[in-house]
């Protein structure tokens, strides 16, 4: 079991690596923050923004999104993540201005303000590394148990209208209560559960993911390869190779050609003793191999622990030897 749990470490370590990123995407009106451990959301209608960044914490503890109006020349970053302390909008603001008063940079005109039930900062940042800059910032915080919401505005000074751009943006800021995750945070949700090495939670929020997928298709090939990837892996991890066999039995007869679901369904054979089928599966994966994701390739099965029950089987050493 250690060994197992060793392997379930390394798995989720190249899982995060591997995660997709939907900095290329476009908004598509409304930016969404949420974390694994709650139910709900912080939304900012935000049209005109194009997301560069939304980088999920390993832990789950904190998601930070950040976008981009090139239109308006507005910088938007939003932090939901777990509270360090307690306290409301105010003790929020304060904690993170402390924060930010360290950093190495001039900050003048401080102005501290309120607008609705955010407590904000407003400063001007003249230069940055030697260059001028004379960036107008305004921070506005909130507070939600167990959370605490930061967002961040940046724009030229010397642009006209920035107070009320700023104004118009902060108005469009709520929390969501009915807030549902998309496929794609199920899938990177069941990530964090799977760094945690729970792996039934794991598993139930892929599984999510994977039957929302099935119609209509909203995650890009290569993610949904990735999704069903480690949704196998979950199930084999967490003691359900029946369950990761039937996934992969599925997902074949849609991406024929993908190496890593004949790996997973050898994998679940071997799981249950089944030397000669995960023989063969592992033979077409090594055929098929060429469709792995580039920096990705297979594990050498030999080394794996999923294969541990056969790896006194001849034929399951002569396949193995070919992925070396």
């Amino acid at each position: 079991m250690t060994r197992l749990l060793r392997h379930a470490a390394l798995a989720a370590a190249l899982f995060a690596a591997a995660f997709p990123s939907r900095a290329a995407e476009t908004a598509t009106g409304t930016l969404v923050a949420s974390l694994p451990d709650i139910d709900w959301s912080v939304e900012v209608t935000a049209p005109g923004f194009e997301v560069r960044q939304d980088a999920l914490a390993p832990t789950g503890e904190g998601v930070r999104i950040v976008a981009v109006d090139e239109g308006r020349r507005i910088v938007m970053s939003v932090f939901l993540g777990k509270a360090p302390a307690k306290g409301a909008a105010p003790e929020a603001r304060d904690y993170y201005w402390s924060l930010l008063r360290q950093k190495p940079f001039r900050k003048e005109q401080v102005r501290f303000a309120e607008f609705g039930a955010m407590a904000t900062v407003e400063y001007v940042v003249p230069e940055m590394d030697g260059r001028k800059v004379d960036h107008l910032n305004r921070s506005a915080y909130m507070s939600k148990d167990p959370c605490w919401v930061e967002i961040q505005l940046t724009r030229n000074r010397d642009t006209t209208g920035t107070q009320e751009a700023f104004d118009e943006i902060l108005r469009g800021v709520r929390f969501n209560e009915s807030y549902r995750p998309s496929p794609y945070d199920d899938m990177r949700y069941g990530s964090v559960f799977f760094m945690r090495r729970d792996f039934k939670a794991a598993a139930a929020r892929m599984r999510r993911a994977y039957e929302r997928e099935k119609e209509p298709r909203t995650l890009d090939r290569e993610t949904w390869v990735l999704l069903v990837d480690q949704l196998g892996l979950a199930e084999l991890v967490g003691g359900n190779p029946g369950a990761a066999r039937t996934l992969c039995d599925e997902a074949l007869k849609r991406e024929p050609k993908v190496s890593v679901l004949y790996y997973n369904r050898a994998a679940s054979y071997a799981a249950e003793g089944n030397a000669a089928e995960a023989v063969k599966d592992l033979e077409r994966a090594y055929e098929n191999r060429a469709s792995m994701m580039p920096g990705r390739k297979l594990a050498d099965p030999a080394q794996d622990p999923l294969f541990e029950k056969i790896r006194g089987d001849a034929a399951f050493t002569a396949v193995a030897a070919k992925f070396r």
